[in-house]
């Protein structure tokens, strides 16, 4: 007769290393339960095959892993906006026949991407998406995919006006891959799309001799210059000036007519001698100022320097007409 082991559903807990008083259903806890509430007796054949059950059951209970979807995968060789191949093909197959793209064409590659979990599937954005060309000789390009928001993916690979300039440089065949990767993912996606043939003519080599210095006279350049402006008649240019001119002839008459005279300066006090060459000196700057302005200064230099010249006049004027007010009293 089987010894029989009485061994109550607390003992197979700590055999399986649960230490506490809860159940859970994904460690096999429906045949345990009942054995706890009966406390049936448990052969050692019963014991190895509740344990077995247990192990089943969590690694049927793991939850699965994330991974990529592809979908609507798509690939396109097109000319001046018009379409000269398209394969459509399903993850994870490859193209069938290579792929040829000719000068003046363009290889487009468009797909969709979604993220498998456990809750279904939804559009995913990797944080890593790049296409892959390897040549036959192991030299490899890698470009980066374009995306948006709702995981749609594509490459455009202009070869019009030599703008890949890796391929031109080294035409041949290729094998186009897909790397994908994100966060969320542990395992990075590299998917073959299939082989592409780049028919495209390499740069002509330069003759060596033009990349070689050269030494010696070089060609005379002869410069055109601006024609020269034409200048306004002499006559109407002397005019102008005699126009400008004329204010100082008319204050000299205008002097003259009056009987200025300066038999009036104060030589005699230096307390008024001074403010009296002050004043007369300020506007006599003044008067070159201007003179300053018309020739080379601007206009900012100008309203500094008249800003001094004016505190100038208006102190020393002040002084003066004092002065001659002061004399003027005496004398009556």
């Amino acid at each position: 007769m089987d010894s029989i082991w009485h061994v109550t559903l607390v003992d197979v807990v700590e055999l399986h290393g649960m230490k506490s008083n809860r159940i859970d259903s994904s460690d096999g806890g429906v045949v345990f339960m009942l054995f706890k509430m009966f406390k049936f007796p448990i052969t050692q054949f019963t014991l190895l095959c509740l344990l077995s059950l247990t192990l089943l059951q969590s690694v049927w209970c793991q939850p699965e892993e994330p991974s990529f979807i592809l979908s609507k995968v798509d690939v396109s060789i097109s000319a001046s906006e018009v379409r000269r191949l398209s394969q459509s093909i399903n993850y994870p197959q490859s193209l069938t026949t290579p792929l040829t793209v000719h000068p003046d064409e363009r290889l487009r590659v468009s797909f969709n991407l979604k993220q498998k979990t456990s809750e279904g599937e939804k559009p995913v954005r990797a944080h890593q998406a790049f296409a892959l060309f390897t040549h036959i000789t192991g030299a490899q390009t890698v470009k980066k995919l374009d995306s948006t928001k709702s995981g749609k993916y594509k490459l455009l690979l202009d070869a019009t006006k030599g703008k890949a300039k890796s391929f031109f440089n080294t035409p041949g065949e290729y094998q186009l891959d897909i790397l994908l990767g994100t966060f969320s993912i542990p395992d990075a996606l590299k998917y073959r799309i299939g082989e592409v043939h780049f028919d495209l003519t390499p740069p002509k080599e330069t003759e060596e001799s033009e990349h070689k210095a050269t030494f010696g006279p070089r060609p005379e350049i002869h410069h055109i210059f601006r024609k020269a402006e034409e200048l306004p008649p002499q006559w109407l240019s002397s005019l102008f000036t005699l126009i400008v001119l004329s204010p100082w002839v008319w204050l000299f008459i205008s002097w003259s007519s009056l009987g200025v005279n300066v038999s009036n300066f104060p030589i005699n006090s230096p307390t008024e001698m001074f403010p009296a060459i002050g004043f007369l000196g300020s506007l006599a700057s003044t008067g070159y100022l201007y003179y300053r302005y018309w020739t080379d200064l601007n206009i900012f230099d100008t309203l500094w320097y008249l800003l001094i010249l004016s505190l100038i006049s208006v102190i020393t004027g002040r002084k003066v007409l004092r002065d001659i007010s002061k004399r003027r009293s005496l004398t009556k």
